[in-house]
């Protein structure tokens, strides 16, 4: 996580954390929301940083037509 995707998380689950408390009075309610906001935000980063990465496949198991064709394909 790079310091900008860091500070962004605090601060949106702190934020998010102290309005749940604010609003519902309960401390819980509150944690509860600092936790899940975080969770969710680390999830979507890792999902996003993993859709861009490319996907490595293995020529291993395949005939030499499949590693042929593999081949032209990601020229």
């Amino acid at each position: 996580m790079s310091l900008k995707e860091w500070a962004l998380c605090y601060a949106g689950a702190v934020g998010f954390g102290g309005l749940g408390w604010w609003a519902t009075g309960s401390q819980w309610v509150g944690l509860g929301t600092v936790v899940i906001f975080t969770a969710c935000f680390v999830l979507v980063l890792k999902a996003r940083k993993g859709a861009a990465e490319p996907q490595v496949v293995s020529t291993a198991g395949m005939t030499r037509q499949q590693r042929r064709a593999h081949e032209r394909k990601n020229k």
